[in-house]
């Protein structure tokens, strides 16, 4: 990817930002609900700013033919649906591929993962088998099921947690 290819994604994506921004700015103004500003200001606005910053320090501590070409266009798109989308989905049931130790640096991501334990809707995620923190919070709560995954019984818990479920 070239350097001018890099520099007009990073500018889309600080425009998307600043999008965001003012939208976060006219939503606090309305008086919308503190979850619709909080997916607007951080999920939309610091999001793409951070996205932005990123697309433009990797290429110059990577050999730019090993940037794939395509991934800052398909990105943009995709974290301005999730910006939208996220925490104001309706759905009953939500799927999380992965709550491990990356994943536990990012305090959005934990805070949204703790409002949707705390909450009605049925959770089902995958968790590291070790590690503290967020991870062990996660596995002690009482409210959870904890299910020790194998290849050999993979299968088995995957339709006992639909037979459960009723689906």
């Amino acid at each position: 990817m070239s350097a001018a290819a890099t520099t007009r994604r990073v500018q889309r994506l600080l425009l998307s930002g600043l999008g965001f921004f003012l939208a976060w700015q006219v939503a606090a103004l309305a008086g919308a609900p503190l979850d619709v500003q909080v997916a607007l200001g951080l999920y939309g606005f610091v999001f793409h700013v951070v996205f932005a910053k990123a697309y433009s320090l990797v290429p110059s501590y990577f050999a730019r033919e090993l940037s794939v070409p395509r991934a800052p266009a398909v990105q943009l798109p995709l974290s301005v649906l999730g910006a939208l989308g996220l925490e104001r989905t309706p759905a009953e049931i939500i799927l999380i591929d992965e709550i491990g130790k990356m994943e536990c640096f990012s305090g959005p991501f934990t805070r949204t993962v703790r409002r949707l334990l705390d909450s009605d809707k049925t959770v089902i995620a995958t968790v590291a088998g070790s590690g503290g923190g967020f991870i062990s919070e996660v596995k002690g709560r009482s409210d959870v099921e904890v299910h020790t995954l194998s290849t050999g019984n993979r299968d088995t818990v995957a339709h006992g947690l639909v037979a459960e479920l009723g689906a």
